[in-house]
């Protein structure tokens, strides 16, 4: 990611600042590897700065190069996009990662394609395997997956300590999970983004909770549901405790088996392509002030 940044920025400079520079640093073979080292980078900027070169190409140059490390710091630190996971030739080079390590990291990606081509050409790492030995640090805020191609999620995302800062959580063309993770123990989880999951029934099954009565989704706010064409219930159970008390908005689309249980909270409903069941179960929807239906079977339009 930040080799591709880093490239972007320095095709922008000034050539001939930039051989200048070069030649007055004497790091001509080195300014053609800078877009693989951010270290060098600041290197070179140092070195600029301590020989106190005036020209106003190289002055220029230079403090571009500088506001580049800054950006790139703050991107590096605490957002990462790691896209081709399809591509891991060995398990080494996942742990190699060491997202776990990266304290400041607080927006995260994982992404695999699913396209034919690439099933074709690349044969890689079992699925379940990379994304286990991609477990970030507890600091992350925002995590989204996609593509992922294994029936179970990483142990470290069944364990709400290792995701208890997390406030958005965006699961897509997750094709072949059977179960999602205990997302209902995440205390900080405030947006939850489903689509594309087609083997999924329950958003959290109650083998999560052990039998104990417990408030799931206790800070949800928004929760938007695409295309689960099995998913029959939010809970595989009602549990003793309070359910999403702070669920305000709902999307749901193409969950033709579902139906909703009592959620005091919601306010705002969104509904595209649904069931005449999904319908008669908005009725216990007590705080509902704004309904929105399109193509609902079983409901007469005008």
């Amino acid at each position: 990611m930040a080799e591709a940044i880093l490239e972007i920025s320095l095709e922008n400079l000034n050539s001939f600042a930039r051989s200048e520079l070069a030649t007055l640093c004497g790091v001509n073979g080195e300014i053609k590897r800078l877009t693989k080292s951010l270290k060098l980078i600041q290197a070179v900027v140092e070195d600029a700065e301590q020989k106190d070169i005036t020209r106003k190409p190289i002055r220029i140059w230079s403090q571009e190069l500088k506001d580049a490390t800054h950006v790139l710091d703050d991107i590096l630190d605490e957002e990462l996009s790691i896209k081709g996971l399809e591509c891991v030739g060995n398990l080494d080079e996942a742990k190699g990662v060491n997202l776990i390590g990266i304290r400041e990291l607080q927006v995260l990606s994982l992404s695999w394609d699913n396209s034919e081509e690439s099933e074709i050409k690349v044969v890689g790492v079992d699925a379940e395997q990379v994304i286990e030995a991609l477990q970030p640090f507890s600091n992350l805020k925002k995590f989204e997956v996609c593509g992922y191609k294994g029936s179970h999620f990483p142990s470290w995302m069944k364990d709400a300590s290792c995701l208890n800062n997390l406030v958005s959580l965006s699961l897509k063309d997750c094709s072949n999970c059977v179960q999602l993770p205990a997302l209902g123990k995440l205390p900080s989880l405030e947006n939850l983004y489903i689509v594309n999951m087609a083997c999924v029934e329950y958003m959290d099954d109650d083998e999560c909770y052990d039998g104990v009565e417990v408030k799931a989704f206790i800070s949800l706010k928004t929760l938007s549901l695409y295309n689960m064409p099995k998913l029959e219930r939010l809970l595989k159970r009602e549990l003793g405790g309070e359910m999403f008390p702070r669920l305000h908005k709902l999307y749901i689309s193409k969950c033709p088996k579902l139906t909703l249980s009592c959620l005091p909270s919601v306010e705002e409903l969104n509904i595209l392509y649904c069931k005449e069941e999904l319908i008669k179960s908005i009725s216990s929807l007590r705080g509902l002030k704004n309904l929105e239906m399109l193509k609902a079977k079983g409901i007469a339009h005008s």
